[in-house]
């Protein structure tokens, strides 16, 4: 199976005012798409909650999953549910529903069209290593899949795929490839106490 790897970099990260707040770009797909003409696919975001209280963005056709990762965030989805998410949980909603926030915050973002696969989780790494399998799907409705480590306080090294890797905070391990049913062994290094990771996994074609 082959795999394109890609290191996220914070400098190569776009960061622009957004509604509530501030907004940093991890990662859009297609890359030649730009999130405010909606032409997207799929992307994966950093935002700062800096006002108390916002609505999120309208986002017709495309599902939105958040996780705070410093701070706590309150959500509202009228007419739905409310919840409280603690650093590291996670909710997922449509975005066309109307959505409140309530929370100064620093929260992950997985934006997706409706229809595709994905997900987000957090991992922490507390005694120096990590390993595991990292599964593909193999799912036959989708093509691809792309796999996403971000490191949100220190820094950590990976090896995948017989390479070796390194991430500062700020900056995510990115790896696409092709949905076949399998699974590779990746290994998550640091020489910290304690280091926290969110997973993104996105199944698309």
């Amino acid at each position: 199976m082959g795999f394109e790897v890609k290191i996220i970099k914070r400098e190569n990260q776009i960061t622009a005012k957004s509604n509530g707040g501030i907004t940093k770009e991890i990662y859009i797909y297609p890359e030649s798409s730009k999130y405010s003409n909606r032409d997207f696919v799929w992307s994966l975001s950093i935002f700062t909650l800096e006002e108390e209280e916002f609505i999120f963005e309208d986002l017709p056709n495309y599902e939105r999953y958040i996780m705070p990762i410093n701070g706590q965030l309150k959500l509202e989805h009228k007419g739905y549910y409310r919840t409280k998410l603690m650093p590291f949980e996670s909710d997922w909603s449509l975005g066309e529903w109307i959505t409140y926030g309530k929370g100064k915050s620093v929260n992950f973002s997985l934006v997706l069209a409706k229809g595709l696969k994905g997900c987000i989780d957090s991992l922490k790494i507390k005694d120096g290593i990590y390993v595991d399998d990292m599964i593909w799907n193999g799912d036959k409705e989708f093509k691809r899949e792309a796999k996403a480590l971000y490191c949100c306080n220190e820094g950590f090294s990976v090896e995948f795929n017989n390479y070796q890797y390194s991430l500062n905070a700020g900056e995510m391990l990115l790896i696409i490839g092709d949905s076949v049913k399998g699974k590779e062994q990746i290994k998550l290094f640091s020489s910290c106490d304690e280091v926290m990771i969110v997973k993104a996994e996105v199944l698309f074609n």
